[in-house]
């Protein structure tokens, strides 16, 4: 396939921090980037996943084997997990990047050496709180303190501790003006655009200098500082760089242009990425070249998604799936609510809308128009005769939806994308009610087969265009149609008249409620 423009797509999400263990909102975030690479794959453009994984130094991680009560590698605590998240959800990427990797470090070596080398660091004291855990310092809002006197973090629940010691600051007050200028000349750096307003308030104000990482002992050729002492935030940034030092790696004559770079955040992490970020690459003189969605969250009712009270952010990703099924849970959390919003959702919630839309309108609709051809058609897609005005009005709205998708795809307005998919998909089964095919066998068979055959080629359309966002269920509708191409430079080759196609199945099962009690989902297994 021709890639188109000579573009090339990156897509990654915020660094998962070992020993973090995934929640919603981080299957929220794959979900995501991987519709947007399988539809950009689809549509004839180069395309990398990346996933990201912050793994900490061997004590800290050790550390955490103790507070979870997990005996398990050192490196590698919990980072499969968040691998293991992605291919439960059917979530694809072409690589792993660790803050463990040899290009990590040294794409790492090189920012902080320039940033040393511009003056851009100094050494100071610093006195507050911060975690050995996970390599972070916390302000006193962000620290809980309990009725025992343990001192965790609010945001991750890891210790925390008074600390007093030299520390390396970044000079980010210096970046306060370059900052505003930047965003102000780029207002699509950041979508939603709601999310602007408070960031240009906050760059108003003075920035202080941050702390960055603690001044421990010297290590050979890192100049003062401890690649394990790194605050977390920027060690994403560094794993970020070693991305972007993958991406001018995999530029080539086939393609020319700048690589588009859309990396998808939780709206807690805005400020790092759009301020920290960019101040660390303008004081390294390395082009800012990626966009930022900051997406919302997921927050799921405690009364009502596990039966527990658990708090809502701390839904486990892996027993939705084990509850509802990948394609589900994939298709409800795109299609619920816009995905800059923050939102809750229920059991009720997933169960009406999936089923509804996907068991319902989807299925029932595929599965009666191929009921009718293997009835009244041999088992064979029908010879089509002269089309009248309503049989042309629903092809038109389905040859509309691909430059339609492509809007919504640009703008991560998913929402917006399935409604009008599903809308045409209402549409069919709409148009097969009021044409009743199933009357006209004797009478005019000609008229029954024109609308058979309509009904298939506009399911064919359908069949294509959700694959990134349902992939099981469309391919199972795909192999009941026997389309060969499958990407979207073939959408516009109809159904070819003469086709066998298999015995009618539902291609989306109904909702049957699983056991409460089931074991996990074991690394490698195939949820159902």
């Amino acid at each position: 396939m021709a890639h188109r423009n000579g573009f090339c797509h990156y897509l990654t999400a915020a660094f998962a921090a070992a020993p973090e263990t995934p929640d919603i909102g981080r299957a929220y975030q794959y979900i995501a980037t991987d519709v947007v690479a399988r539809f950009k794959s689809l549509d004839g453009f180069q395309v990398h996943r990346l996933a990201d994984v912050d793994e900490l130094r061997a004590e800290s991680i050790r550390g955490a084997a103790t507070v979870t009560g997990r005996a398990r590698s050192p490196e590698h605590l919990d980072s499969d997990l968040h691998e293991h998240l992605q291919r439960v959800l059917n979530v694809s990427f072409d690589r792993v990047i660790r803050t463990t990797d040899t290009e990590h470090q040294n794409v790492w070596r090189v920012l902080w050496n320039s940033m040393l080398a511009k003056g851009d660091l100094y050494v100071d004291t610093y006195a507050g709180w911060y975690s050995t855990l996970d390599g972070a310092f916390h302000s006193g809002a962000g620290v809980r303190i309990g009725n025992d006197g343990s001192c965790t973090a609010a945001s991750s629940g890891v210790p925390v501790e008074w600390t007093r010691a030299s520390c390396y600051f970044f000079r980010l007050s210096r970046f306060r003006e370059r900052l505003l200028a930047f965003h102000r000349a780029r207002p699509d750096f950041i979508t939603p655009s709601s999310r602007r307003p408070e960031l240009l308030s906050s760059l108003s104000r003075e920035l202080p200098d941050i702390p960055v990482a603690l001044a421990i002992e010297e290590k050979r050729g890192n100049s003062g500082r401890s690649e394990n002492s790194l605050s977390g935030g920027l060690r994403g940034l560094a794993g970020a760089l070693a991305e972007m030092a993958e991406i001018v790696g995999a530029r080539s004559d086939n393609f020319p242009n700048q690589p588009r770079i859309l990396h998808v955040i939780g709206q807690d992490d805005l400020h790092r990425h759009a301020v920290y970020w960019p101040a660390v690459l303008m004081s390294t003189e390395i082009e800012i070249s990626y966009r930022l969605f900051a997406h919302g969250s997921a927050l799921g009712k405690s009364t009502t998604v596990s039966g527990a009270t658990a708090k809502p952010h701390a839904t486990d990703p892996f027993e939705l799936v084990r509850k509802y099924g990948r394609d589900r849970i994939r298709y409800f959390l795109l299609r619920e609510a816009p995905f800059g919003s923050e939102w809750e959702y229920s059991h009720q919630g997933v169960i009406s809308l999936t089923e509804n839309d996907l068991a319902q309108n989807l299925s029932t609709a595929a599965y009666n128009v191929l009921s009718l051809l293997s009835k009244h058609c041999h088992g064979k897609v029908p010879c089509p005769s002269s089309p009248c005005e309503r049989d042309m009005d629903l092809v038109r709205s389905a040859d509309a939806l691909l430059p339609q998708c492509r809007e919504y795809i640009d703008a991560q307005q998913f929402h917006l994308m399935l409604k009008e998919i599903w809308s045409v998909i209402e549409d069919v089964g709409r148009y097969i009610s009021a044409e009743k095919p199933w009357g006209l066998r004797t009478t005019d068979p000609n008229r029954m087969n024109t609308i058979v055959y309509t009904a298939l080629d506009v399911l064919r359309t359908v069949g294509v265009l959700i694959q990134p966002i349902v992939p099981e269920t469309a391919t199972r509708l795909l192999d009941q149609l026997a389309v060969p191409c499958r990407s979207f430079n073939g959408l516009d080759h109809r159904i070819e008249p003469g086709t066998a196609l298999p015995e009618p199945q539902r291609v989306f099962p109904r909702y049957r409620r699983r056991p409460s009690k089931e074991s996990p989902i074991a690394v490698g297994a195939t949820p159902p």
